[in-house]
């Protein structure tokens, strides 16, 4: 009989971190992921909801690299760019005549995630197929975000979850990576918006155009880098699971135009 291991988890965590990086870790190396493999999933697993800030990185150069974000919490944000992040990387759209998807008054909806839903099975089946952790870590994600609640279970020792590591390895200006980091210890002051109300005003009284942009610590290996791989993953996944669910879901709605 197994011995029961105790959970050591390090630090103060949020409950989407406990879930999302630490049990998806746990769950990977009992699944006979090695330690290294199980920590890059996990990692990706949780960083889907900290990718939340497009980087401009060496504009202007063979390097250039733009990244998508596979989460916001700008409800001010067009409408297109939120359809293409919630349905594809938080709430899959499930089974729309199962019974825990109708609403009380009994109306229903196409985009309602189900648990265990044929999309996220597809979605989650594909990653599965790439061998690539970071892809298969976004799948994940997205197919434990269909369930609303899980026990947790099981146990082992896990480095602390810290979600600027993977982006602290790969950009350069370290001040402005403080300073960025500052803005997110302090997310009541809307420096973004403030930002952006300045370059307007810039480009306004001076017609220059101000943006604010980042650089590779190594512009010959960021290829390599934890973090561009799982931004590439995230563009990957995200047409992959927009074919899946226009086959499936959307082309049986009446949208209107985004």
């Amino acid at each position: 009989m197994p011995v029961k291991q105790k959970i050591i988890i390090p630090g103060e965590i949020t409950l989407d971190h406990e879930f999302h990086y630490y049990m998806t870790y746990l769950i990977a190396a009992r699944s006979g992921f090695n330690k290294k493999d199980a920590e890059t999933l996990a990692y990706s697993s949780q960083y889907i909801d900290n990718n939340d800030h497009i980087f401009n990185i060496s504009p202007g150069t063979d390097n250039h690299y733009e990244n998508y974000i596979s989460q916001t919490k700008n409800i001010t944000m067009p409408r297109k760019k939120l359809f293409r992040i919630y349905p594809i990387f938080h709430f899959i759209p499930g089974e729309v005549m199962a019974k825990k998807s109708r609403r009380k008054d009994g109306k229903l909806h196409y985009l309602n995630t189900t648990p265990d839903n044929k999309n996220a099975n597809q979605i989650l089946d594909g990653a599965l197929e790439t061998n690539n952790l970071y892809k298969i870590g976004l799948a994940v994600h997205a197919f434990a975000d269909t369930y609303a609640q899980q026990k947790q279970y099981g146990g082992t020792k896990v480095e602390k979850y810290n979600k600027y590591q993977w982006l602290d390895r790969v950009l350069a200006n370290p001040v402005k990576i403080s300073w960025f980091k500052l803005q997110r210890e302090i997310p009541l002051i809307p420096i973004p918006v403030i930002i952006e109300v300045i370059k307007d005003k810039i480009k306004d009284f001076f017609g220059v155009e101000f943006s604010f942009k980042y650089s590779w610590k190594d512009k010959n290996n960021y290829k390599n880098s934890h973090w561009y791989r799982f931004q590439k993953a995230v563009k990957e996944l995200q047409e992959e699971a927009e074919t899946i669910l226009e086959n499936n879901t959307l082309s049986k709605m009446e949208l209107e135009e985004l």
